[in-house]
């Protein structure tokens, strides 16, 4: 009788092993899983703000452009008028 219970006691021995093993297992993965989200998170920030300062720039660019062309479009019509006037 002695040998079936220390035969039933091992199985239980080694299923608590197999269960902390596995959990040990998942616990890792979900570490590793925690710190990919954080990178993807801050690439994805990153990502934004590099987005941003390109919106940021051509805007800035797109302003200049407008003002440049609209000081052309002044120049010319006062050269216009100074011709008309002659």
């Amino acid at each position: 009788m002695e040998e079936v219970k220390k035969a039933y006691a091992d199985m239980i021995l080694n299923a608590a092993k197999e269960a902390a093993a596995l959990v040990m297992a998942a616990e890792r993965r979900s570490w590793r899983l925690k710190k990919n989200l954080v990178s993807t998170k801050e690439a994805a920030a990153q990502l934004l703000l590099r987005l941003k300062q390109m919106m940021d720039s051509k805007a800035t660019e797109s302003e200049n452009i407008l003002l440049n062309q609209q000081a052309k479009r002044l120049e010319l019509e006062s050269q216009l008028n100074e011709v008309e006037g002659i």
